[in-house]
Parts: structure tokens; C-alpha cells; sequence
């Protein structure tokens, strides 16, 4: 197993031992993977980390493959096996894309490098370079270290009873990673005052455009990009210097979904977690906007805000770690027992739980 996707969850209660775990291992032809990497002024770079990472997507922390740069730039990886196939991602100026299987993204990615005249000097450059791996060693792979993307942008809001918020002094447009890749950058967010954002160094990897700090009562809506609405979909910057006039658009038109939850006895309870997540699992991914999840106030109600309309499940747990709503394995044992609701743009829909106490 060398990525996320191929994992498969084990439930282990307390003071009990869980057999039958086996694994099948594949005997697979593995390479070596080697290069050199450049700084932007020609010489070999230095302090430079070097990780492959599969085009597949989410890669599990132990699975991930690296090494240090050596003195004249050059590093080598060994032991590289073939990687599964990659999902469908939008390169910025292609559109969406996938390519076969084989493929890895090798990144080379340092902190505070400084060579010459370069604009971002202190800040992180980043190279990267696609490859295929079948079993055959790959050498004389070639990086030059680079900035990052510039992606400017606008806020359009979309309202419909209330008035735009007085100030958008605290909304922030992040470009956060989708994977769990080592080398991947959180760029600095964008401060959109008048409306405008500018998100600078942005890495390459499979990320998505989301705002922070939105004003209740509002939410993001979608993601324009070459005329397409891109929210949902991953989007790599790698090898692009600028991307000008992305729209980000907000709306007040958002759905709400409230109720409480009860004991058989119609006592209310608040130790619980409820949380709504879309009937199509397509949409189980990570930083998914059609997973959110609530606790009870005190008055033992919920409320949860800014779900895209759709068919979604509602469940409710005791207890629940921090993401696991996001896991697909989570939501596969909560879908038989959960209960369906269809949400609607611009209405309330009220939703009571009766829990009963788990053994």
C-alpha cells in the first residue's frame, strides 16, 4: 500500500485484538530515481529537499520518498515502484486532464534561498518535473528552483435580501493544498479590502481556492476561472508565473439546517456530533464543502450554514476525531444508518435526531 486510497480501516476496541489483518504483497519492479538541481542563477543548488510524489493524489506519510540534495546538487532515490494511476486535476491553461499511469510529480522545494537578483530572495523557490517510472532507472532528471505563482483576483457578491457586509477587512483567499504532500506550500493569503485579492508564491500541487473569515450569513459560492466555475476541482499552478481576474464569487443565498437531538425518552441531549455529508460520494474528499459538521448548544440544538443544495446524509456519533469526517471509510459506516435530507437554496430546514446510547 503506498497511498490513502488503498487503506483500509480496522476497528479495534479497547482491551480487544484485532486478527486477520493480512496483506498481500506484489512483487513489482522498482528504479532509481536521479538528478541535479539548479538554483535560478545556473549553479547547483544547495539545502534543497527533493520528494516523489505519485500523480495519484493523497500519499500516506510512511509512503512518501525523498532525499537531500548532495553537495553538487544532485540526489538520487532509490527503490521507486510504480505508481497507481492519477485523478482528473485542471492544469491551469489545459483544462482538466489526467494522463496514464506510471506517472510521478518529482518537487524540489527550499526555504530562504537566496542566489543573485531573484525577487523572492529569503523566500521559498520550488521546481518541479513529471516523469514515468515502469521499473527502469530514471537519471539525469534536471530542476531548476523558481518562484512561485501569482494569482490576482476579485470578490463578487452576490446578495439578495440583506446588504454586503460593511468590511471584508477579514476575509482571506487561500489556495490550501488537497494533498498531503511534503513539499507543498501554503502561500500568504490575500487581504481582498477593495474586493481585490493577490496571492503570491503559490507552489504547484493539487489545490483548491477557498476564502477564511467570511462574514456569517454568507458563503462561497464559486470559483471562476477561464470562464469556468472551478470550485470543486483541484487546480496545479506548477510552471505558471501569473494568473490574472480569478472570481471568487460570495452569496447571502445560503442553506441552513438546524434541529436538536433526543433520547427514546424525548430528553434532550448535547454530548453528540452531527454531521451532514453528500449521499454522492464523489464529493468525499478532503476540505470537501459538502462535509460540515456541528455540536448542541446549550439548549441541545444544532445548526449547520453553507451546505451546497443537494441530497445529503445526516449522523449523528458520540465521539469523532479531528478530519475524520472527511474519511471515506468513516462515512461508508455512517451511510446505511443515516438520515436523508434534501437542502434547498435559501430555506431552513429543521431536522430532529433521536439517539439512542450505544452499548
Amino acid at each position: 500500500m503506498t497511498t490513502l486510497a488503498e487503506a483500509v480501516l480496522v476497528d479495534v476496541t479497547l482491551g480487544a485484538e484485532a486478527g486477520g489483518v493480512d496483506f498481500a504483497a506484489r512483487l513489482v519492479p522498482t528504479a532509481t530515481v536521479s538528478g541535479i538541481v539548479f538554483g535560478s542563477d545556473g549553479r547547483p543548488a544547495t539545502g534543497a529537499q527533493v520528494m516523489l510524489i505519485p500523480s495519484s493524489g493523497i500519499v500516506a506519510r510512511n509512503a512518501t520518498m525523498g532525499a537531500c540534495l548532495q553537495a553538487n546538487g544532485g540526489f538520487e532515490i532509490s527503490d521507486v515502484p510504480p505508481p497507481p494511476p492519477p485523478p482528473k486535476v485542471w492544469v491551469v491553461g489545459l483544462g482538466v486532464g489526467g494522463g496514464g499511469g506510471g506517472r510521478y510529480t518529482i518537487q524540489a522545494v527550499t526555504r530562504g534561498y537566496r542566489s543573485g537578483r531573484d525577487r523572492f530572495a529569503g523566500a521559498s523557490l520550488f521546481a518541479t518535473h513529471p516523469i514515468s517510472v515502469d521499473g527502469s532507472d530514471v537519471t539525469d532528471v534536471m530542476l531548476v528552483l523558481q518562484s512561485g505563482a501569482t494569482i490576482e483576483g476579485r470578490l463578487v457578491l452576490e446578495t439578495g435580501a440583506q446588504k454586503p457586509p460593511f468590511t471584508l477587512s477579514r476575509v482571506r483567499v487561500t489556495a490550501s493544498t488537497v494533498d498531503d504532500a511534503p513539499c507543498s506550500s501554503t502561500p500568504r493569503h490575500g487581504s481582498p479590502m477593495t474586493l481585490r485579492f493577490e496571492l503570491v508564491n503559490v507552489s504547484n500541487g493539487r489545490r483548491l481556492l477557498r476564502t477564511r473569515n467570511v462574514p456569517p450569513g454568507w458563503m462561497l459560492k464559486a470559483v471562476y476561472l477561464d470562464g469556468q466555475d472551478v470550485i470543486d476541482t483541484p487546480l496545479d499552478f506548477g510552471g505558471v508565473a501569473r494568473i490574472d481576474d480569478v472570481q471568487l464569487v460570495l452569496t447571502d443565498q445560503i442553506t441552513r439546517l438546524t434541529g436538536s437531538g433526543r433520547d427514546p425518552q424525548d430528553a434532550p441531549l448535547k454530548e453528540f456530533t452531527v454531521g451532514a455529508f453528500p449521499a454522492d460520494d464523489r464529493h468525499w474528499q478532503p476540505q470537501s464543502r459538502y462535509v460540515k459538521a456541528a455540536r448542541p448548544d446549550q439548549n441541545a440544538s444544532y445548526q449547520i450554514e453553507g451546505l451546497p443544495r443537494g441530497n445529503y446524509l445526516l449522523a449523528a456519533v458520540d465521539v469523532v476525531q479531528e478530519g475524520e469526517w472527511f474519511d471515506p471509510s468513516f462515512l461508508r459506516q455512517l451511510r446505511d444508518e443515516a438520515v436523508r435530507v434534501w437542502l434547498n437554496e435559501v430555506t431552513s430546514t429543521e431536522l430532529d435526531l433521536t439517539l439512542e446510547a450505544q452499548p
